[in-house]
């Protein structure tokens, strides 16, 4: 078992995007739309991922509050199969505008893209800021209308608590 389990990570490994090439994110929420954020260029790949995006003007980022402007970009860090997406926000100079850390189911790394499916609840942080868990009550609504069980929305809860603890 062991030996067919190195060969297929193996072969399976050279379909994973790498380094330089593009990859595209596919948020999926948890009424099934699928949700193709902007597509970025992996700067490390493999086991952890490590992914940039740019961004141009023009409203907010999610959560932060934070408006987006023309040259800012993200730093976007995953682990596969991993549960959070951390993303880290900068402007133009590579000043940190904000941290916003997406709790997710596992991160599936496919060729040309990585997909997982969107949790709701959230941890963010502004520069200079505790962090603080976003949205629990659309996680709470998913888990009273039933869209999530009660181990992966204990599990969502527990990861929320866990980061946004972490100093």
């Amino acid at each position: 078992r062991d030996t067919l389990e190195l060969r297929l990570r193996e072969e399976y490994e050279g379909l994973l995007p790498r380094e330089g090439e593009e990859i595209r994110m596919e948020h999926v929420k948890l009424d099934g739309r699928v949700i193709r954020l902007r597509p970025g260029t992996v700067l490390e790949g493999g086991e952890r991922y490590r992914v940039r995006r740019e961004f141009s003007g023009g409203g907010v980022y999610d959560a932060l509050g934070v408006p987006k402007e023309e040259g800012d970009y993200g730093i976007a860090e995953f682990e596969r199969f991993g549960e959070t997406i951390t993303t880290s926000y900068y402007d133009v100079d590579g000043r940190l505008k904000g941290t916003y850390i997406n709790i997710n189911t596992p991160v599936e790394v496919l060729p040309g893209r990585a997909r997982y499916v969107d949790l709701e609840v959230d941890v963010v942080q502004l520069p200079g800021s505790p962090k603080r868990v976003v949205d629990r009550e659309l996680l709470e609504r998913a888990h009273d209308r039933r869209v999530i069980g009660d181990g992966l929305y204990r599990r969502a809860l527990e990861l929320a608590a866990a980061l946004s603890s972490d100093k």
